[in-house]
């Protein structure tokens, strides 16, 4: 078995960092993306994909090219696969969609049009085994249920960060999918001793289909020769070999594969379908109808002048923050959160701490997720907020809103920055209307310069 599966922290994605700069709000923890948009329209003029027919059989091997997580510059890739005539999956989070740095709707219903398959990815690209089961069947339920609803009948699904275990399988079957996608259980001749004793290809059928094996992830280090050997590792073998590749660009990421590296990959690729093997997308391969949505509802907001944030005194801890909040950040800084017994009520309070600041900021609010965590609203309704505090630097305010799909937007009407203060003092501002549509709300306050932050007591009530 491979020694490990991809040990990635919760990371919130570029395009929200992105999105809050452009607003003077900026808030994001490193997750990859936000790179220039390609073209406007690259897949202009050219032709769709031939249908895949009837199952995969007769042939020596089949490829599957998937992508994963959304990026714009995936339409760089898909414009080779339609280039060259092949098929290809992308798997992507419907709440990144239309985001700065990511797929459009209309970019990602061209590239149904032209035959290219479309996969689910989550609403958030959450790590699935970290949350509650009730916040993992929103995020694959609910993202699923989106895509259906937009018109693309999504049937395959990949797992964020390849965390999965027997709970994730149930519920990305129970949700509707034919098929899911873990990453790292095939042999990978980029890192061999990784996975010393998987095979080369996965079965078709595969044994599971809700755990369809792979190998590693395409990243910096692999070259083009890694991916033909891998290819032709595979074709000694015999079955299936899914690809996955994220962003498609020159040197914007470490995860990136470059257009030309791609191109030559196909060029190489497409010919040898005349030897036995075959790229298909992964619905090609495990077959299946389209099932019904199954979304999940949000809980509904609390009743007036009661508090709607869960252990608003922070008295519960989790992983190393308190249980329902998460620290995130941005830029040139290292923040981290830690407990104290210094509290304005309880036994505890949340200190947040920025060292070595160079850029960015960092700030600790209720977890940004569907449901399980995020004090949940009703549109039109007006909130007052609340939070005590501590700083020895100055502090910003900062609010974002869910909207109905599961998306986290900035909402930027707050009060301004707040000077540091030894002593405990309370912060209370009250919203506006909530926008139309917008489900859950959720706030805190960042520090922009290298300093502490010590909270306690939040509160959100109608």
């Amino acid at each position: 078995m491979r020694a490990h599966r991809l040990a990635r922290g919760w990371l919130l994605p570029a395009w929200l960092a992105f999105a809050l700069l452009v607003a003077g709000l900026v808030v994001a923890a490193g997750h990859r993306g936000g790179r220039p948009a390609p073209p406007a329209d690259p897949l202009a003029g050219l032709a769709a994909v031939p249908a895949a027919r009837g199952a995969p059989t007769g042939h020596r091997l089949v490829v599957s090219l998937t992508f994963d997580d959304g990026y714009a510059d995936q339409l760089v890739g898909a414009r080779e696969l339609l280039r060259h005539k092949l098929p290809g999956t992308f798997y992507v989070p419907s709440g990144w969609v239309g985001l700065p740095g990511y797929l459009s709707l209309a970019q990602v219903r061209e590239m149904r049009a032209k035959g290219l398959e479309i996969g689910g990815h989550t609403v958030l690209h959450e790590n699935l085994p970290d949350v509650t089961a009730a916040e993992a069947r929103r995020e694959v339920c609910d993202d699923r249920s989106n895509w259906l609803r937009w018109g693309i009948p999504v049937t395959s699904f990949a797992y964020p960060y390849d965390a999965l275990g027997p709970r994730e399988r149930r519920i990305v079957r129970d949700c509707g999918y034919n098929s899911a996608r873990q990453l790292g259980d095939l042999h990978s001749v980029r890192t061999p001793t990784d996975c010393t004793e998987c095979p080369y290809t996965e079965r078709i059928p595969p044994p599971d289909p809700y755990d369809v094996r792979a190998p590693a992830e395409f990243d910096s280090g692999w070259t083009l020769a890694d991916l033909i050997n891998e290819v032709r590792g595979a074709e000694r073998h015999g079955g299936w070999l899914p690809l996955t590749f994220h962003h498609v660009c020159d040197g914007c990421s470490d995860i990136g594969i470059p257009p030309r590296t791609f191109r030559r990959f196909l060029d190489w690729l497409a010919p040898r379908a005349a030897r036995g093997t075959v790229v298909r997308p992964m619905d090609a391969v495990v077959r299946g109808p389209v099932r019904p949505a199954h979304r999940l509802a949000a809980p509904a907001p609390v009743a007036p002048r009661h508090n709607a944030v869960r252990d608003p005194s922070l008295e519960n801890w989790q992983h190393g923050e308190p249980a329902c909040f998460r620290h995130t950040g941005f830029g040139h800084n290292s923040a981290a959160v830690s407990r104290t017994g210094a509290a304005h009520g309880g036994r505890f309070a949340a200190r947040l701490t920025v060292r070595g600041y160079h850029s960015g900021g960092a700030q600790l609010m209720p977890s940004l997720d569907l449901g399980s965590c995020a004090p949940a609203v009703a549109p039109g309704r007006r909130y007052t907020l609340g939070v005590w505090y501590t700083a020895t630097a100055a502090t910003r305010p900062v609010l974002y809103y869910r909207t109905a799909r599961g998306a986290w937007t900035a909402w930027p009407v707050h009060p301004p920055k707040q000077p540091a203060t030894g002593t405990w003092r309370h912060l209370s501002w009250r919203t506006p209307p909530v926008p139309e549509g917008a489900t859950a709300v959720s706030f805190g306050l960042r520090l922009t310069s290298a300093g502490t932050v010590t909270t306690d007591d939040y509160r959100l009530a109608e």
